[in-house]
């Protein structure tokens, strides 16, 4: 009779399980769609753009590269230096209104890179204007054409102009307070930058008024802040992402408010992020090899596996289609994992919104009447069996 008992409760064990786990981890995570990966070694790329044709272009240490996602052939272009010179060290990429390349060159230059002729030109930051090493890492352009970029060496916001030819530097009397990281600007040409934590300074984010040459900063705006990274603006809001603190956070410049959100585990170190058109936020996870999404007109988190063994995406770009690119930078120190991934979004992605507080009480009426079932067939079962004295 035993075993007859056990096949019984066993459905409604494992629906007493399921709705458990559904109430703890409140949501389904799968993100719907393609995942196809290439690998590129010997090219290790940080961060991609993708071009108004589709094409995606990323750094690699000294070299920009694209692929033809048919054949898996990879076609890269180093910038060749002076024998004296300092090796190039790309990171950040940026793509002007007319497909222009600019890459954050730590190695003290900004580098511009035309995709047609395959042309580039090296232009070093001018001293005394900039302190060197100065560390180039953060790029964008904004919408009057100018180049800005991050220095985190020496603390500071540069400008280029590429119409002029000139450099500019921004910094408040002593520097920025910490190492800025990446930018963005508002709709009346404001910069906004994240700044990570080095060395014990604090961190958080910054703005620069260009026309008013003033600086405001919001440093330590909520607890466990280490390494505010990439950055987006979303209609009048900014995101960006604390990866060390696990965190997806929302500042709204009206308010001057912090809302961080935590990222799910499954989703650990999270790095750079792109929005879509709809608001939704595109991410990488660093630590668990997973393309991430999130949507704040549900609060909810999907994600999709990247089939390969550390690929440790960072830099992640979106095209106007909806396809999403990311880099992979692999496993430190070999050639594990590294290569790019793309992926093409399927129409009706599947996701279960948060239970919350009256979804965790439905929860649990299910589990008692599920309970109470199981006890009734039970004892009529038993009543089947044993005889009635």
């Amino acid at each position: 009779m035993g075993s007859s008992i056990r096949r019984r409760i066993g459905p409604y064990a494992q629906a007493a399980v399921a709705m458990l786990l559904l109430a703890q981890a409140g949501q389904a995570a799968e993100l719907p769609g393609l995942v196809e990966t290439w690998d590129t070694v010997p090219y290790r790329p940080y961060d991609v753009v993708v071009l108004a044709d589709g094409s995606p272009w990323f750094t690699a240490d000294d070299s920009v590269f694209t692929i033809d996602p048919a054949t898996g052939a990879v076609s890269a272009y180093p910038l060749v230096v002076p024998p004296m010179a300092a090796a190039p060290q790309f990171w950040t990429l940026a793509v002007d209104g007319n497909g222009i390349l600019w890459i954050a060159d730590g190695a003290d230059r900004l580098v511009r890179f035309d995709p047609v002729t395959h042309a580039f030109t090296a232009l070093d930051l001018p001293t005394p204007l900039f302190t060197l090493p100065a560390s180039p890492f953060g790029v964008e352009v904004a919408a009057d054409g100018a180049i800005w970029f991050t220095c985190q060496t020496d603390r500071s916001l540069g400008r280029y102009d590429p119409v002029g030819g000139m450099f500019q530097r921004f910094a408040p009397p002593g520097d920025l307070p910490a190492p800025p990281v990446e930018i963005a600007f508002d709709a009346a040409g404001l910069v906004y930058f994240t700044l990570r934590s080095e060395s014990g300074s604090p961190a958080g984010l910054g703005r620069y008024d260009p026309v008013l040459d003033t600086f405001d900063f919001w440093l330590n705006p909520y607890m466990g802040v280490t390494s505010p990274f990439g950055i987006v603006r979303v209609g009048t809001q900014f995101w960006f992402l604390d990866h060390h603190a696990g965190r997806l956070v929302r500042f709204d410049p009206g308010d001057e408010t912090f809302h961080p959100i935590a990222t799910p585990p499954e989703l650990f170190d999270p790095h750079l992020l792109v929005a879509d058109p709809a608001g939704r936020l595109w991410f990488t996870a660093y630590g668990t090899s997973r393309l991430a999404r999130f949507d704040p007109a549900t609060s909810s988190f999907l994600w999709a596996d990247i089939p390969v063994t550390d690929a440790h995406p960072i830099g992640i770009a979106r095209s106007a289609d909806g396809t999403v690119w990311w880099a992979q930078t692999g496993r430190q120190r070999t050639d594990i994992g590294v290569g790019v991934g793309r992926y093409t979004v399927l129409a009706r992605p599947r996701v279960a919104p948060a239970l919350g507080a009256l979804g965790l009480l439905g929860a649990a009426g299910v589990l008692t009447a599920i309970g109470l079932a199981a006890l009734r067939r039970v004892r009529r079962r038993a009543d089947a069996v044993i005889p009635r004295r």
